[in-house]
């Protein structure tokens, strides 16, 4: 049943990447058998660009041997082209042709002569590179490496193949794994010594009793509580305040709100579209600390909230694993200590924004779920699904991404319910209950956006917001959804160019470098060992991929059943970050922090399979 509940799921995500390439509203290009989309060649630029037009030139020479009659050239552009063959007559494309998505089928009413001719392709686009493609088998013609571009037909240069990104020049500052393994071999000897000693109860002191026995997982969790403390508040004044992902659109947020004691709208500020709770939460701490000091100090002090998410979400993950591996110390210990150090929790935990605490709270809500699936002879009052709906409810308020929840959530309680033959009456009334709370607690929000903008939700994008913006790579192309590999030469900033290493790169290191563009506010990290992170990150990858498998195959147990949801929720979750990152083609989509609440499941999966 898995397997089918799986393949299901991955067959409904194959056909929604196809929908999107021959959507008209997404910018996704498809090569047309060896006709390549080409574009002018420029450095990958990792800022948010301003609205604009821009108009390029492309040009080819080619030869006939035979007088052609009247051919035809198939052509698509991004946005829009007009195109002459010969300096003679400009050709356009009816006006209600999406060029990126339709084939305009030029015909030239002429004869074209034997001898050499020049095709010359005139494409203008808004909020995008300008890309073409053509090819034309009577012409012998196609778009390829040998075509030239220039944007004021004066100057000219070789085009660039627009499924070929080339990497932000960026991620240069930073060593490759080859060049940082060497230096860092010594330290990590040095370290792997240390843990294999501790880990070796010989090497423990009997005479010191229970509290020295690193095989109690409570006290390897209380030690991983206050190694995180420590780290954090270490951190807390040391960061400064431009590291974090759009860290002063949130405080603008915060800021609103304490200064107006009224929520913005959507359209009110770059970060305004996101739910409230966060934002709410923080700015009766902002009034206060921004009475006795001064701005910057402020800013460093709003980080306490994601720090206690952080200790928060190493809790969860402890209790899920307690729960899954219950006569399994180890795993547990295992468990809790990646919930601990994966990067991603790290570096996304210790900086302003409303990920953390949606992170926790949806870790929180996988709880509820795990004891449904893991327990389901514990009878459960009703107090139990009204409490898990109060939390799904703070979740939604605080990041709409917790919506994801709802499969795994309707799937815990209609298995609870099957398990253990309870009527079907108790089970709709307790669905009934989960989603009622959660609609009365979350609902006023969404309903507040309806009325203002005509939708539950407005997304960062969306035109009704007034604000438009757009980033490189400004379209989708297969390359940037099949590849994988830069991010284990140059891994920071090798998602830019590919989903896949996005997803690792800011899974297992701060692979966007916390949202910082400009080298003149680095984030403290030893660049070293954030790169050399990346090549020894495939063990533990291996794992939870070894995991996922091993759940839809295993033997029904209590480990199996919390592998098998965190599995399924996985998949939910990284659906949902393919989907984005298709329909948005901004380099920073490809993030594994949207995952973050899914934190126990990749600690359950790793930790299954051992």
């Amino acid at each position: 049943m898995a397997v089918v509940l799986l393949a299901l799921t991955l067959i409904a995500g194959a056909t929604r990447i196809v929908q999107y390439a021959r959507s008209p509203s997404v910018v996704f290009l498809s090569s047309r058998g060896t006709a390549k989309w080409i574009k002018v060649g420029t450095e990958f630029n990792l800022r948010a660009r301003a609205p604009r037009e821009t108009r390029c030139l492309f040009r080819c020479q080619f030869t006939t041997t035979t007088p052609v009659q009247e051919p035809r050239i198939i052509v698509r552009a991004v946005q829009q082209c007009e195109v002459v063959l010969d300096g003679g007559r400009r050709f356009s494309p009816p006006s209600e042709t999406v060029l990126w998505k339709e084939d305009w089928e030029l015909s030239i009413p002429r004869t074209v002569p034997p001898g050499v001719h020049e095709l010359l392709a005139i494409v203008t686009a808004r909020d995008s590179h300008p890309s073409f493609l053509c090819h034309s088998p009577a012409l012998d013609l196609q778009t390829d490496s040998g075509w030239t571009v220039s944007l004021d037909g004066q100057s000219w240069e070789q085009v660039a193949l627009a499924a070929e990104l080339p990497p932000p020049r960026e991620s240069l500052a930073f060593p490759s794994v080859r060049e940082a393994t060497p230096r860092a071999l010594p330290v990590l000897a040095i370290v792997f010594a240390l843990a294999w000693g501790l880990g070796s109860r010989s090497t423990l002191p009997k005479s010191l009793g229970p509290l020295t026995d690193l095989g109690a997982p409570s006290v390897a969790r209380a030690l991983l509580l206050l190694l995180w403390v420590v780290r954090s508040f270490n951190n807390l004044l040391k960061l400064d305040t431009n590291v974090g992902f759009d860290v002063h659109a949130h405080v603008d947020y915060i800021r609103f709100i304490s200064s107006n004691h009224a929520l913005p709208l959507a359209s009110d500020g770059w970060q305004m579209f996101q739910s409230p709770l966060y934002y709410m939460i923080n700015a009766p701490l902002y009034s206060a600390l921004i009475a006795v000091f001064d701005q910057t100090l402020v800013v460093k002090l709003l980080r306490i909230i994601p720090i206690c998410c952080g200790a928060l979400l190493i809790e969860v993950v402890y209790r899920c694993a307690a729960l899954a591996f219950p006569r399994r110390k180890d795993l547990q210990i295992l468990a809790t200590l990646f919930g601990t150090m994966v990067p991603m929790h790290t570096y996304i935990c210790q900086v302003i924004g409303n990920e953390p605490m949606a992170g926790a709270l949806i870790s929180l809500v996988l709880f509820g779920c795990l004891k449904l699936v893991v327990t389901p002879e514990v009878p459960r009052r009703a107090s139990f699904f009204a409490l898990l709906g109060l939390t799904w409810g703070a979740a939604l308020l605080t990041k709409i991404g917790a919506v994801l929840l709802a499969p795994t959530l309707l799937g815990a309680v209609v298995f609870a319910a099957t398990s253990t033959a309870t009527p079907w009456r108790k089970a709709l009334r307790d669905i009934s209950l989960v989603v009622g709370v959660t609609v009365a607690s979350s609902g006023w929000y969404f309903l507040r956006n309806w009325l203002e903008f005509g939708q539950l939700f407005v997304s960062g994008w969306a035109p009704t917001r007034g604000i438009t913006w757009w980033q490189d790579p400004g379209y989708r192309t297969w390359s940037q959804l099949l590849t994988f590999g830069r991010c284990l030469g140059r891994p920071v900033y090798s998602g830019a160019t590919s989903l896949w290493d996005g997803l690792y790169s800011t899974l297992w290191l701060d692979g966007f470098h916390s949202g910082v563009v400009s080298p003149e506010f680095p984030p403290p990290w030893n660049a070293l060992f954030v790169t050399i992170g990346s090549a020894m990150a495939l063990i533990p990858t291996f794992l939870i991929l070894a995991g996922g498998i091993r759940s839809l195959v295993a033997r029904p147990s209590r480990a199996g059943r919390a592998a098998l949801l965190s599995c399924l929720t996985l998949t939910v979750f990284l659906g949902a970050v393919v989907d984005l990152y298709i329909r948005l083609p901004v380099y920073g989509t490809g993030k594994a922090t949207y995952t973050l609440g899914a934190l126990p499941c990749y600690a359950v999966l790793q930790s299954s399979v051992l």
